[in-house]
């Protein structure tokens, strides 16, 4: 039962809960309610989170603090915004608003949460973006980003379920345009990385590092960035794992990984460890460096896949995203349970049904690592 405006409630201090962060930074979930209705916000210290509930009480003193229930996209957002800066990166929020500011708001600012159906939907995606003249996978992106707000919004309560669930796929370009390597292309890429190692290495060139580097993304399936910022104290030799606690960005920035899942430990087999040993040589601290001990930029590894790709003249070229792809499609398809492929990958999470499935273990991520392996011919 709502309340009349202006009464102060019981639990004007809010609950407090403390969450650590995968950079290891604090911040505070700070619950209260306040017009019958339980309000959420994630701060960085108490004193902030002190201060919102100030100014939420001053506003309900006044009778202008808008009940959850009522509340537009437009006031929404920005507090979904906020929820988002501490669960993804800050480039990927970027592009997030960008799609929020462009197309979300113009078409639904003013309108409240509670009140966008189905209806409404099917029209914005079947017209309104069809008539902007929009390309498929762009249309996937906003119904991404849209469900993401409505379902946080169903999670608070704001809503009683997501609209955006109901729509049907968006029909048009393949919905998974990444591709994967065949397990024979991948053994010719690793082939002619070996022997590109074996002509350089000699010359204590970046380069050489690129056969290393291309056998831990087939075998981990990594982001780019994440081997990147590899450090020898994240490689543990006597467990043959790494520790994923971090990502070297295209701007050249040491960052916390994209997600909290990201930050992970992966099992290696262990000759994939001892080929990334000869690189130590006491200069830099980190895995993959330049002469002079600096990180390798994404560009220049980038550069040196190409230059394999032209000196063992492959009749294909691939993007380092898609050696990842290449890593869950051997693993899926040779039967290794998607719950140990997903913890490798570090995603955030699997669909709803996969989450009936066992937690993966240690154990079970070596299986999945030493499957890969044996497929691409690299241990027996």
């Amino acid at each position: 039962m709502e309340m009349a405006k202006g009464k102060r409630e019981s639990n004007r201090n809010g609950t407090w809960k403390k969450v650590t962060l995968a950079d290891g930074s604090i911040r505070w979930e700070v619950r209260v309610l306040v017009d019958g209705a339980r309000r959420k916000k994630r701060v960085k210290s108490k004193a902030e989170g002190k201060k919102w509930i100030r100014e939420l009480l001053d506003k309900s003193d006044i009778g202008q603090l808008e009940h959850p229930n009522e509340i537009t996209l437009g006031a929404y957002v920005s507090h979904w915004q906020d929820h988002m800066k501490d669960q993804v990166k800050p480039s990927t929020l970027k592009d997030y608003m960008a799609i929020v500011n462009t197309h979300l708001l113009p078409a639904f600012k003013t309108r409240k949460l509670k009140n966008i159906t189905e209806i409404d939907l099917n029209t914005f995606f079947d017209r309104t973006l069809t008539d902007k003249g929009l390309a498929p996978n762009t249309k996937r992106n906003i119904r991404r980003v849209f469900s993401q707000i409505m379902e946080m919004a169903r999670k608070e309560k704001i809503v009683g379920f997501n609209p955006v669930t109901d729509i049907p796929p968006i029909k048009g370009a393949n919905t998974n345009s990444r591709k994967a390597l065949t397990i024979e292309q991948a053994q010719d890429l690793l082939r002619g990385a070996k022997a590109y190692y074996e002509k350089k290495k000699d010359y204590k060139s970046t380069n050489v590092s690129i056969y290393p580097f291309l056998l831990l993304c087939l075998h981990t399936g990594a982001r780019l960035g994440e081997l990147l910022a590899l450090e020898w104290n994240d490689i543990d030799r006597e467990h043959n794992t790494i520790a994923i606690n971090k990502t070297y960005t295209k701007n050249n920035t040491v960052q916390p990984p994209k997600t909290i899942n990201s930050n992970r430990k992966v099992s290696v087999p262990k000759e994939v460890v001892n080929m990334c040993l000869p690189l130590n040589d006491g200069v830099s601290p980190y895995v993959f460096h330049t002469k002079s001990g600096t990180h390798i930029t994404q560009h220049n590894m980038e550069r040196s896949l190409k230059a394999v790709i032209a000196f063992a003249h492959l009749p294909f070229t691939v993007l380092f995203h898609e050696l990842r792809h290449t890593f869950a499609t051997i693993a899926v398809s040779k039967g290794e349970p998607i719950t140990n492929v997903s913890s490798i990958l570090g995603h955030s999470k699997t669909s709803t049904t996969l989450d009936f499935y066992a937690h993966s273990t240690q154990d079970g991520m070596k299986e999945t690592s030493d499957t890969v392996a044996k497929e691409l011919g690299f241990i027996e």
